[in-house]
């Protein structure tokens, strides 16, 4: 229990490939919108006690690791198989090819979880299979399943039922969406369960990985996984850029802190920002994807904001995606008024606009 808290706080402090902690919002009685506090710039490098609890944090899922080893010595288990064809694989653009954009054009990445950052288990969540075509539907380029059992909560029945939906819908329109393997990765035997899940791409982490992020990269290409590298300050984005990474992620900081630094990811990279959800009754969060749109980002992760007006049947999650891949505009539009008319905003997409 004691490291499993431990796991939970360093992932926390860090930003733990959590996405954005975002700005808090005070709701007031007249019902506008203020923020608790102004985020400050992202500091050029990442502070003493962050690359400590870095470091705590991959010890912490170093340990947590031991089904998975002990998978790995199995004899013709799924991951003992990935490993036995390590750099078989053919390299994959698949998922870069799903996210890229024409110009001021926003792809959408809906992850699916079954744990909230702040709340624990998200109550009513219904199988992976039934969002992953909800998903699908409301327009989603790719698809994140948050694997981490601490943050994410979910399991390889989630991941294989998703995968599963998505290429039931080969030859169809839209198609498969491909599927990334979102987890605290600190060890190759992770990206041979990635491998084994039939994930299309993985996330790694500059601050959780140091100076092994380039080994860890060239092993993920071996196993035919994509990488998208989460940077959370602007030192994270320069070693990032130095590697041939093709997509970058800011996460661990706010909106405005992603606007800040969107300019210093290299152009000839896919610029990815994840969207924060705020404990309001409005949908406040589309309008913020539409200011990282409007700042050079290409595409977003939207991950408990899917989730933000509970589950239903799932309509409520392809409506967020609508309204984040709306036409709208924070100069011209406002997301900010109460979450009537299931909230999608125009009914045209940028993408379909300027094709």
């Amino acid at each position: 229990m004691r490291q499993h808290f431990l796991l939970v706080l360093s992932l926390a402090l860090l930003g733990g490939g959590l996405g954005f902690s975002g700005s808090r919002v005070l709701v007031t009685p007249q019902g506008s919108r203020a923020p608790a506090w102004r985020p400050q710039r992202a500091a050029a490098s990442a502070p003493p006690m962050m690359n400590g609890m870095a470091g705590l944090a991959r010890k912490m899922k170093q340990k947590s690791l031991t089904p998975l080893r002990e998978a790995a010595g199995q004899d013709g288990s799924p991951v003992a198989k990935a490993l036995a064809e390590k750099g078989k694989f053919p390299p994959e653009t698949k998922l870069l090819t799903s996210l890229k954009k024409p110009p001021r054009t926003l792809s959408v990445i809906a992850e699916y979880r079954r744990k909230s950052q702040n709340c624990g288990l998200i109550a009513d969540m219904l199988p992976g299979k039934i969002m992953s075509r909800d998903f699908r539907e409301g327009g989603a380029h790719a698809v994140s399943v948050y694997m981490d059992p601490s943050t994410g909560g979910c399991t390889e029945e989630d991941f294989e039922e998703i995968v599963t939906e998505q290429q039931s819908a080969l030859g169809g329109f839209p198609g498969p969406a491909p599927v990334i393997y979102r987890d605290v990765v600190v060890d190759e035997v992770q990206l041979a369960h990635a491998r084994a899940c039939r994930a299309d791409a993985v996330v790694l982490s500059v601050g959780v990985l140091g100076d092994d992020l380039q080994e860890m990269m060239a092993a993920a290409g071996e196993f035919g996984l994509e990488v998208v590298v989460e940077a959370k300050n602007e030192a994270d984005i320069e070693r990032a850029a130095a590697t041939d990474a093709p997509m970058i992620a800011l996460a661990g900081m706010s909106v405005d802190d992603a606007i800040a630094l969107a300019p210093a990811i290299p152009e000839d990279r896919l610029k990815i920002a994840y969207v924060p959800v705020y404990d309001d009754k409005n949908l406040i969060e589309a309008e913020d994807a539409w200011r990282l749109r409007d700042a050079g980002i290409n595409s977003v992760l939207a991950s408990e904001v899917l989730f933000k007006f509970g589950m239903g049947d799932g309509e409520h999650s392809i409506s967020v995606i609508k309204a984040i891949r709306s036409k709208g505009s924070v100069k011209y539009a406002r997301a900010s008024g109460a979450y009537v008319g299931k909230g999608e905003g125009a009914k045209e997409f940028l993408g379909h606009l300027e094709m």
